[in-house]
């Protein structure tokens, strides 16, 4: 959805309320090199249409289920607890909506998206 969005969303449109999106390949590098481990917050306070966020979640999930045999019960506790720990705050209501939508496709419950109207 964000990749869509990205793509055929008119120039101006985006420039014009001062939105640049990241490539998604410059986002998962940034993630690896940040390397986020289970359990630590992941906030980006200009989330736009959630790139990152999904992908340090995904990044997460990744070492949730890498953990050599974890018990199952454990494994869906971290998870869920990882769930809690991504936030991201974002002026354009209709970013947060798509935002929400990525994550939720990805597995996230999106609990920690929210709209910031100080700065739109």
């Amino acid at each position: 959805m964000g990749v869509a969005y990205e793509q055929y969303t008119h120039r101006n449109l985006k420039s014009q309320r001062g939105q640049f999106f990241t490539n998604r390949l410059i986002v998962l590098a940034m993630v690896t090199m940040v390397n986020p481990q289970i359990g630590e917050k992941i906030l980006d306070p200009a989330g736009g249409s959630g790139g990152f966020v999904t992908a340090a979640f995904r990044h997460v999930r990744r070492a949730i289920f890498g953990l050599t045999q974890p018990a199952r019960q454990q494994r869906e506790r971290q998870l869920a607890e990882a769930k809690n720990d991504i936030f991201l705050s974002e002026t354009s209501p209709r970013l947060v909506k798509i935002a929400k939508t990525a994550t939720l496709l990805n597995g996230d419950g999106q609990a920690g998206m929210t709209q910031d109207a100080r700065w739109g």
